[in-house]
């Protein structure tokens, strides 16, 4: 891999984004970490924002991104590794990257490498079936979804989403996957029996977040619903046009059907659903407090203070029961108890950009910048 075609796909990338982006957010780490590691920036916003013309930034109508995605070429490698998933059964794990527009397949025992699978765009994320046989990944530079079987190490369908696909989620039953057009604000359904699409659900939105270096890009992810049952996923849509308020969406993907929740509390970034199915719980970006949500009902139950605000990328993690749950603030990471509200102390893990409940429910795994 050479770093000099990575810093070509980045500067028209980056550079387009970079203009004009007023309701973008910034985490500001751009020096280089005393650990060694390359400094980087990150920016959030709203993944239907486009950039403002660079002749004049202060423009303040939107305009379609004139940048566009630049590939090299080169070797069977992965470059560009943009997200990861487990087949169910444990046994192997596919990493989709971006630059070489490939999946890379690895066995989780022995990391040894079991094979690839060249893609016709560049992929952003990626969801495999419950029974393993399938893996559906967006593609971001066009507009697609891809079926590809696993099995046989083909691209069986492309299926045209529209602007920026950005997150796949499949559904438990494994019948239905839903690939988000992220930038046109619409989910999109697809039958995985026939391949096909059978419905869009619109004004849905998503953010998007973009992390790169002084050398390249690290990552361009979106924000993904999250399944609450084989029916419902539920969205935070935290950078509504103004003045729509900012909601938390409950989607029924076989029908259509949705119910949006206005929250007293504004920027809801992340959420989690305890493995009870119980109650979902919400962190909002910038926030002193926490959204509690009764996952039957689709309603807001409460809110639990926070000693101060979540971070601008406020990740949550809650226990199998939701009484207990982890959020991030600033470069640290706290715990609090959410029946009592006591909290307990910070924990100096720097930035988290994930935050991961283990299946026991007893300990959360922090994903950052060290």
């Amino acid at each position: 891999m050479q770093n000099f075609r990575l810093l070509v796909a980045v500067s028209g990338l980056a550079t387009g984004l970079s203009a004009g982006l007023a309701s973008a957010q910034f985490d500001g780490q751009f020096a280089d970490s005393p650990d060694g590691d390359i400094g980087r920036e990150t920016i959030i916003r709203s993944a239907a924002d486009k950039p403002f013309p660079m002749a004049d930034p202060f423009n303040p109508a939107p305009n379609k991104a004139t940048a566009s995605f630049v590939f090299g070429g080169g070797s069977v490698e992965g470059d560009g590794p943009n997200d990861i998933a487990y087949t169910p059964d444990g046994s192997a794990f596919v990493i989709a990257h971006r630059e070489s527009r490939n999946l890379v397949i690895w066995d989780a025992a022995t990391l040894g490498f079991l094979g690839s699978i060249d893609l016709p765009g560049a992929p952003v994320s990626l969801a495999i079936t419950p029974d393993g046989s399938t893996a559906v990944v967006a593609l971001v530079d066009t507009d697609d979804a891809a079926i590809v079987d696993l099995n046989t190490s083909t691209v069986t369908t492309v299926v045209p989403i529209g602007e920026s696909p950005g997150a796949v989620v499949i559904m438990p039953a494994g019948d239905l996957a839903v690939v988000s057009a992220a930038a046109d604000s619409e989910l999109v359904v697809i039958d995985l029996n026939t391949n096909s699409e059978v419905r869009r659900i619109s004004d849905i939105g998503f953010r998007q977040t973009i992390s790169f270096s002084t050398i390249f890009l690290q990552r361009i992810a979106y924000s993904s619903p999250v399944v609450v049952d084989n029916d419902r996923l539920i969205n935070l849509d935290r950078f509504r046009p103004n003045p729509q308020p900012d909601e938390i969406q409950f989607i029924n993907v076989r029908t259509g059907a949705g119910n949006r929740i206005v929250p007293a509390v504004p920027e809801p970034h992340d959420v989690d659903v305890a493995a009870d199915g119980i109650t979902a719980v919400v962190a909002h970006a910038n926030e002193p407090e926490l959204s509690i949500i009764d996952v039957a009902t689709e309603t807001i139950t409460g809110t639990v203070p926070l000693p101060e605000n979540a971070n601008f990328s406020a990740q949550i993690a809650v226990n199998n029961d939701a009484t207990r749950a982890a959020y991030t603030i600033s470069n640290n990471t706290r715990t609090i108890n959410l029946t009592t509200g006591v909290a307990g102390p910070l924990l100096g893990t720097a930035t988290h950009n994930a935050l991961i409940t283990t299946p026991a429910g007893n300990r959360v795994a922090g994903i950052g910048f060290r």
